[in-house]
């Protein structure tokens, strides 16, 4: 298991909740108190398998982003209140990597750039 930690405002870690059951992962708050208590913002984590660890961090690298960056992204399109046609390409993404998970990788297989190029090209 790898993990990400964001910072996020207490609406979208809903959204961070939903985003994670669709891609088979766990999500947390690391903090009990708002780290910014005027805008209440809490770390939030999340735990991935290495598979989807290392998938996003190669499609962040062709996006030329970091895979916060990358799931901070999906997150704000899961919280927005109609599925945009990116927001139906992320969700095509998630059902990919549990796929693939599905399928015995580990994400220690030399595949791994492969499954970036598939989820960039989704």
């Amino acid at each position: 298991m790898k993990s990400c930690r964001l910072l996020l405002d207490d609406g979208l870690r809903g959204a961070a909740a939903c985003m994670c059951v669709e891609m088979g992962c766990d999500v947390s708050v690391v903090d009990s108190a708002p780290k910014w208590p005027r805008q209440q913002k809490r770390v939030t984590q999340i735990d991935m398998p290495t598979l989807f660890y290392r998938a996003l961090k190669e499609f962040a690298a062709l996006r030329g982003a970091s895979i916060e960056a990358v799931l901070r992204a999906w997150i704000d399109e899961h919280a927005l209140p109609t599925v945009s046609p990116e927001g139906e390409r992320i969700h095509e993404r998630c059902r990919l990597m549990r796929e693939w998970q599905g399928l015995g990788f580990t994400g220690k297989e030399p595949e791994v750039k492969y499954f970036a190029r598939k989820l960039a090209g989704s």
